[in-house]
């Protein structure tokens, strides 16, 4: 038998080396492939970031980290499509939401919601579940959904929080709105912050509440109603009455808004010079109307603020009259930073109660604060709301205020479109 030599063993083992390498690189390039197949995809801005690790939300934010380790962040405003392999379910939705079919996405994100044992991932499609259940018209399941994520734990991030289901609440019949009335007035006292603004939101939209054999002393508890008609004799409305026009003196003789005595002689006629809306409380009814018609700018303000913190109920009209009398503030300091503080006052008035009366002049004031602050393309689209918002003959005042703000700015856009005229040699 022929006797191999050490110099063919030696051979021998260096080929099961690289036989061995290669086995272990191919394993590397198979189990890298398969990595990558599992990675999560982000669209935003109609182009999609593929192979990323979702690692959470945070401040309104998806914070994810690259293939490459670079740990990076997207406004969730921007986001326009999310896929988790693990969760097919999760995109399938999102296309029949984009496809208009929301009675398709629904089991698709319930069966999300139930199954991912991620926060991040749980409270998203809740967020999106939220929503769908709004547009199909489901108020009380909308609600309650919202109100599950506010309690979630760990907590739900604040952005998801911010837009509450608002769509389908004025449609719903009166036996669900008494429902839904009770079911939110119960759950005020958990909440705080936005969580507590979005079910008081809530509360506001679902409007006159019918209630058998109403004591006809209640009060108004919103004084910026959204151009309601009269109610019928027998139903009492439990959070919205249409009031006055500021500037016109009331006949009915009521106890003073939160106990403050204001001369309704005295305080019904607006001489600032101040453009507020007709939907507003009247003064001799409203201590912080009476201080805007007085032009106490900075003790509305801080009146305003205190009703904020507290149990008030005429959020709208609070938010809007926080946000004339900060506006008047920065107009006569100029701060930028008061002008924007304004700016967050009257937005929160216009998303969170988008039909009240107040909805369209603080869209107004909305714009014209953009303009002041050099973002004339915004200033423009919120006119553009307000437009169809905004009556000439309920609030003729602020309609006047909208045309001159909207002539200003084409004014000021074709002075920036006309050629420089070339100076003398």
């Amino acid at each position: 038998m022929k006797q191999r030599s050490p110099h063919h063993a030696s051979r021998r083992k260096a080929s099961l080396w690289r036989r061995g390498i290669q086995a272990l690189s191919l394993a590397c390039v198979i189990l890298g492939s398969g990595l990558n197949a599992l990675a999560d995809d982000v669209q935003t801005n109609g182009l999609w970031i593929p192979n990323i690790s979702i690692q959470g939300v945070t401040r309104g934010e998806l914070q994810y980290t690259t293939n490459l380790g670079a740990d990076m962040s997207i406004p969730l405003s921007q986001i326009q499509g999310i896929k988790v392999p693990a969760f097919p379910d999760l995109w399938a939705a999102q296309e029949a939401i984009l496809a208009k079919n929301d009675a398709a996405a629904l089991p698709l994100l319930q069966r999300v919601e139930g199954q991912s044992r991620q926060a991040w991932l749980k409270h998203y499609a809740a967020w999106q579940r939220i929503h769908t259940l709004d547009r199909l018209g489901r108020a009380i399941e909308a609600a309650e959904a919202y109100l599950a994520l506010a309690r979630s734990k760990p907590a739900a991030d604040a952005y998801y929080l911010q837009r509450p289901p608002l769509t389908s609440l004025p449609n719903a019949s009166a036996v669900q709105k008494q429902d839904l009335h009770k079911r939110l007035t119960q759950a005020q006292s958990e909440f705080e912050g936005i969580a507590k603004a979005g079910v008081e939101a809530m509360i506001a939209q679902l409007g006159p509440i019918e209630t058998p054999a109403a004591s006809p002393a209640q009060p108004a508890t919103d004084g910026a109603a959204s151009r309601p008609s009269s109610p019928s004799s027998n139903t009492t409305p439990a959070v919205a009455l249409p009031v006055t026009p500021a500037g016109g003196v009331t006949s009915v003789s009521t106890p003073q808004a939160e106990g403050i005595v204001v001369s309704g002689a005295a305080q019904a006629t607006n001489r600032t010079g101040v453009v507020m809306s007709s939907f507003m409380a009247p003064p001799d009814r409203d201590e912080v109307s009476a201080l805007l018609y007085q032009g106490k700018w900075e003790d509305a303000a801080a009146r305003c603020k205190q009703l904020l913190a507290g149990h008030e109920t005429r959020l709208s009209m609070r938010l809007y009259q926080q946000g004339i009398a900060l506006l008047q503030i920065a107009e006569k300091t100029g701060d930028e930073a008061t002008y924007k503080e304004a700016g967050i006052s009257l937005s929160r008035s216009v998303i969170y109660f988008p039909t009240s009366g107040v909805a369209g002049p603080g869209l107004v004031e909305l714009a014209y604060i953009h303009q002041k602050i050099n973002r004339p393309d915004l200033a423009k689209r919120l006119l553009d709301k307000a437009r169809l918002q905004v009556d000439e003959t309920q609030d003729p005042q602020v309609f006047s205020r909208m045309e001159k703000i909207i002539a200003d700015l084409s004014t000021a856009s074709d002075a920036t479109l006309e050629p420089a005229t070339p100076q003398a040699q």
